[in-house]
């Protein structure tokens, strides 16, 4: 093994050191690789903030998940649905909202930043109008178990005759919820068809 390595020091001082165009390709080479980097520098700038960014996103898709996933939402909405809401199901959806509305947890991919966005603007109109149309039903419920407290659309209102001033307020309240559901379900439906298209897939 010694007499390898003394053999292949010597070829590189002897016979490659001196040699004057064993160099010159060498320094050609170099030149172009030198060439090529700062031509392409920008290009490899942005691929690896992309890449970052990338990642990042998923990150962020991932802890926001963790707060309120698809089949927390669905049940949101399938509770309001029948005018009802209970405490867990309302704390997932403010600390969603409340993540996202942190400057720092914006997505970097401007498509999903948009659809997140309306999703959150949506969602927010929404728990709004919970919180001003909602009220305890029963009454008297365990105060120290606030996640499985229930909530009613104007519960007192609920078996109102139609026709009357209730009934009437009721309905108009009612009408005015499920268009809020509606548009709540389109936009994140939209969100998690891009976040699994452009992020998960």
């Amino acid at each position: 093994m010694d007499v390898l390595w003394g053999k292949i020091v010597d070829f590189i001082f002897d016979d490659m050191w001196p040699n004057l165009q064993f160099w010159r390709v060498v320094g050609l080479l170099a030149f172009s690789l030198l060439v090529f980097a700062f031509s392409f520098r920008n290009k490899i700038v942005i691929y690896l903030r992309r890449n970052t960014a990338f990642e990042k996103d998923k990150d962020r898709f991932s802890e926001s998940d963790q707060l309120m996933n698809e089949d927390d939402f669905k049940s949101l909405i399938e509770s309001l649905g029948i005018n009802r809401i209970y405490g867990w199901q309302s704390h997932k959806a403010h600390r969603f909202i409340e993540y996202f509305n942190k400057m720092g947890n914006k997505y970097h991919n401007k498509k999903i930043r948009k659809l997140n966005s309306n999703v959150i603007e949506s969602l927010g109109k929404l728990m709004l109008f919970v919180a001003t149309h909602f009220f305890w039903f029963p009454e008297h419920q365990d105060t120290e178990d606030r996640d499985n407290i229930q909530s009613m659309l104007y519960p007192e209102l609920r078996y109102s005759p139609p026709q009357s001033d209730k009934g009437r307020i009721y309905k108009q309240r009612m009408n005015e919820l499920y268009q809020l559901l509606d548009d709540a379900q389109e936009q994140f439906s939209k969100y998690r068809s891009a976040t699994h298209k452009l992020l998960l897939d």
